[in-house]
């Protein structure tokens, strides 16, 4: 649908997660100018919902009465990892929440599901320290 050609492997991520009755839920991103940004999708909709123009390196998760996901963003304050969830199987989602502070570079972030909980892990850099892992755990 994004007319997106690109010969290897997509470089952006993106996630996939499947709920108790087998429906799934994806997270893609797409550079096709027209439609540049991070969307997701559900086999409930067929309809991509976009979550950000500026938002890459997405993981998706179903957690009990919710979806879950989290990505990277660029803003003027750094690329951070930020978060949203659907209460509604993915057909709309809550405001972005920032997980990661600001000022730094964070980016590839992850899900890791423990029972009804999910850790947040990603990558940060502040300038001129090396980089090291961060996580939190989801509300």
């Amino acid at each position: 649908e994004f007319n997106l050609h690109f010969d290897g492997c997509p470089h952006v991520g993106g996630g996939i997660a499947f709920d108790e009755n087998n429906a799934f839920y994806a997270s893609v991103w797409t550079g096709e100018p027209s439609k540049s940004g991070l969307y997701t999708i559900t086999s409930n909709t067929n309809t991509p919902v976009k979550i950000g123009k500026n938002a890459t390196h997405s993981d998706i998760a179903v957690l009990e009465n919710r979806v879950v996901i989290v990505w990277d963003e660029i803003s003027s304050e750094g690329t951070g990892i930020f978060t949203a969830h659907s209460i509604d199987n993915g057909a709309s989602w809550s405001a972005p929440r920032r997980l990661s502070a600001l000022d730094i570079n964070a980016t590839h972030p992850r899900i890791v599901l423990n029972g009804s909980n999910a850790l947040v892990l990603w990558t940060e850099k502040q300038p001129k320290q090396t980089s090291q892992w961060a996580m939190t755990w989801l509300d």
